[in-house]
């Protein structure tokens, strides 16, 4: 009797201890799952651009390719008039082209005041009859030139690979913010940029 209460007795202890282990195992796995709030941590870096949604690009595309599930990818750039947020959405744009989806932007007017704006380094550019674009014309970002073109300086003008125009670009206009203008033009010599005298 006695060694079959002892029997008894280490299988209630083995028991115990299986018990103990699955509970830790348990708790371990709840704990992986609580690393998959990690991984919401990295959408939230995402949420710097791209608004945290799944399949957008971190930062806004300079290309024309995109995963067609990347829907409402917010982004805020720096433009030439400042500060601008963006929703870009994947969609079919070139029927018969298996790879034919680019970059399409929510309706986005330009301010009045500061027509033909543009985002440095980007390709995002604001047509005063159409609005904000998202204008792919080649392998290099070159909506429009970074800062206000030298009058004269040779250029080469969409849909050529060149840059959109005109481009409107900040100036001072006596002590206030202004705005002038600069356009691709054709000139004796080929294409060159004609700059506004204006800051208005």
């Amino acid at each position: 009797m006695y060694l079959s209460g002892f029997a008894i007795g280490l299988m209630g202890s083995f028991a115990a201890i299986g018990c103990a282990n699955e509970s830790a195992e348990s708790g371990s796995g709840a704990g992986g799952t609580g690393g998959t709030g990690g991984g919401a941590i990295t959408g939230g870096t995402a949420g710097v651009g791209g608004g945290g949604v799944p399949n957008c690009p971190p930062a806004l595309p300079n290309s024309g390719e995109c995963d067609p599930t990347a829907q409402g990818c917010t982004y805020t750039v720096d433009c030439q008039s400042g500060a601008q947020t963006f929703t870009l959405s994947c969609h079919f744009q070139h029927p018969g082209d298996p790879k034919g989806y680019g970059w399409t932007v929510a309706a986005k007017a330009c301010d009045p005041g500061r027509p033909y704006d543009s985002c440095p380094g980007t390709f995002m550019y604001c047509d005063s009859a159409t609005g904000w674009e998202h204008t792919v014309s080649s392998d290099t970002p070159a909506s429009c030139p970074s800062a206000v073109p030298a009058p004269g300086e040779k250029c080469n003008s969409n849909p050529f690979g060149g840059a959109d125009s005109p481009c409107g670009y900040p100036c001072d206009a006596g002590g206030k913010p202004g705005w002038r203008l600069a356009s691709c033009v054709k000139a004796d010599g080929g294409l060159v940029w004609e700059v506004s005298q204006k800051c208005e």
